[in-house]
């Protein structure tokens, strides 16, 4: 918890405290191995529990597109990749097509891959007319309904989506914990693993 605070500290971001219960920090941790078809990034919950003691939650996840949205963009501009930085009240607790998630509603920022290969270009990041800022549904939600998923071919298209369903449904009640408190907006910070080193 103090590794994962100083970083956010570090690069001028909110890390959310206060002493109390449910004051949770939503954050993702990109992996630099760049195989967009595994689950082999986190997300991590850092808050305090009902006893105020530090509970640091780790979900296996994915942060980027999965290989089938590479090959084949919703959009001729190409496929969106969530930029690290810090998203002030970016999600709440709505709907993903029809199931409960955490639903954008505020801008976050973005590249859009158009090559069509099987490689994140993260290098656009540093590219003239990229990034953007929109808000284009990319919700932090769950692969399969069922069980964990172990591959990420066709379950983000741009979203941040956790591999198991169970955890995911735990990570929602911890949400849920949160916005009873303080109410149903949520900051996402994504990092990369570059970030802990």
């Amino acid at each position: 918890m103090d590794e994962i605070r100083a970083v956010l500290e570090d690069k001028g971001y909110d890390f959310f405290d206060g002493g109390k219960p449910y004051n949770l920090n939503l954050i993702g941790v990109r992996n630099d191995i760049q195989k967009p078809e595994r689950f082999d990034d986190a997300i991590l919950a850092v808050f305090r529990d009902d006893a105020e003691r530090w509970q640091v939650e780790q979900f296996q996840a994915t942060t980027d597109p999965g290989l089938y949205w590479l090959r084949n963009p919703i959009r001729d501009a190409g496929t969106a990749i969530l930029c690290p930085g810090q998203y002030a009240g970016c999600y709440r607790i709505g709907q993903h097509r029809d199931y409960e998630a955490l639903e954008q509603i505020h801008n976050m920022r973005y590249v859009r891959d158009d090559d069509q290969d099987d490689r994140l270009d993260l290098g656009l990041m540093h590219k003239e007319g990229q990034p953007f800022t929109d808000v284009i549904a990319t919700n932090l939600h769950r692969a399969d309904d069922t069980e964990r998923s172990e591959y990420n071919y066709k379950w983000s298209a741009g979203c941040q989506v956790i591999a198991d369903p169970e955890e995911f449904e735990h990570l929602l009640s911890i949400c849920h914990a949160s916005a009873d408190i303080f109410g149903n907006r949520f900051t996402y910070t994504l990092l990369t693993i570059e970030d802990f080193q």
